[in-house]
């Protein structure tokens, strides 16, 4: 990381102390974004914002699986831990994938300390970090993309019996094209794919959630874990259209180099890049 590129950290957190420590760091010259402690917002904004660091608390719903999911795709992300516990955190994992655990009481010192020390053991020769799953080959193209997607749809059980097949499958194509902050489920893709098969918006996004609950219910867990994360191993909870589109192309957009046509952002090339 270049001494001039400004360190980029997401609070996972709303709270009192979670606004008292995101002040802090911003004080201290620190780029800093918040979400709340739910782990699904937490992956959907590190996807959003791409940070540098993570620091999250030890009450954020399944602590472990979240640190273990964002380190496997992750693995330059640097994640600190914030924990009340009194006793060795080795015992239930957390050390393991957290890079550094802060334990009650805590200070926003420590948790500056800890970001430079971190920092420091960065690379210093490696101007931009790249964050990927996979590095892709040289020889990607659309059509790589579009199996891609037909094999991720097919790993969770989303096959072309189910009416929302291709309405999905269309869906998730529009996302990779579509710069993220323009992105519109409601307003752009649900119309644009109804008009495409001379049926309602209505149509589209009724059957689309049919055939991403049925899948839901039908895919491994394993799978479903990889692509979502911790959403996955939340009980009797479905993925929003929405969510599963976005999610899924992320997760996609991160395995296979696209053209430019087919590019999410267009500053993806040129700063980090990261998917959960």
């Amino acid at each position: 990381m270049c001494k001039n590129d400004v360190i980029k950290i997401l609070v996972g957190s709303l709270n009192q102390s979670g606004m008292k420590v995101a002040e802090y760091l911003k004080t201290q010259g620190y780029g800093v974004t918040q979400t709340d402690y739910n782990p699904l917002e937490i992956q959907l904004e590190v996807l959003k914002s791409r940070p540098d660091f993570l620091i999250v608390s030890e009450v954020t719903e399944f602590p472990y699986q979240l640190c273990k999911n964002l380190k496997g795709v992750c693995p330059k992300l640097k994640i600190i831990m914030l924990s009340d516990r009194k006793t060795d955190n080795g015992s239930n994992g957390l050390a393991k994938y957290a890079d550094r655990i802060i334990k009650s009481p805590l200070s926003c010192a420590d948790i500056r300390n800890a970001v430079r020390q971190l920092s420091s053991s960065d690379d210093a020769t490696s101007p931009n970090i790249t964050i990927t799953r996979s590095e892709p080959d040289v020889g990607d193209t659309k059509e790589d993309i579009h199996s891609a997607i037909t094999l991720v749809m097919k790993r969770l059980c989303i096959t072309p019996n189910y009416n929302g097949y291709e309405y999905i499958r269309e869906a998730i194509k529009m996302a990779l094209k579509t710069d993220k902050n323009n992105r519109r489920v409601t307003k752009v893709i649900y119309p644009e794919i109804a008009a495409a098969h001379g049926v309602t918006a209505a149509s589209v996004e009724r059957n689309m959630r049919t055939a991403i609950r049925k899948g839901w219910d039908k895919s491994q867990d394993k799978d479903k874990a990889e692509i979502f994360g911790n959403f996955a191993i939340k009980p009797d909870h479905y993925p929003t259209n929405s969510e599963f589109i976005f999610v899924t192309a992320e997760y996609i957009g991160s395995r296979y180099q696209s053209d430019n046509s087919l590019s999410a952002s267009s500053d993806i090339s040129k700063g980090r890049t990261m998917m959960i």
